[in-house]
């Protein structure tokens, strides 16, 4: 939704004033200013663990040798559960099967 609203933003501005909005939201110093912006920033930073999580699980069975079945996998990039991540990343150091991963 907020890509909608930035979208729709941009294409209401000018071409020297949309070039100007747009080097300014590129900037590394830039900050989201609004609640509304920075809870969308915290979900996609939040998104990005999870999935940078899920990648690394996946990794490491890879690394080790361990077998990982198609609903396995999508299991795990699934997850957006850090916690469980978590868990399932400690697991996959020592597990001989993935679906050992998923026994509580």
């Amino acid at each position: 939704m907020a890509a909608q609203y930035t979208e729709y933003t941009l294409t209401l501005l000018d071409e020297d004033s949309r070039d100007e909005v747009e080097e300014t939201m590129a900037t590394r110093t830039f900050r989201y200013q609004s609640a509304y912006t920075d809870r969308y920033v915290k979900q996609g930073e939040a998104k990005g663990k999870a999935e940078g999580k899920a990648e690394a699980l996946l990794q490491v069975l890879a690394a080790r040798g361990v077998k990982v079945s198609g609903a396995d996998r999508e299991r795990v990039l699934a997850c957006t559960d850090a916690e469980v991540l978590r868990c399932w990343l400690d697991r996959a150091l020592t597990v001989d099967s993935a679906s050992e991963l998923f026994d509580d």
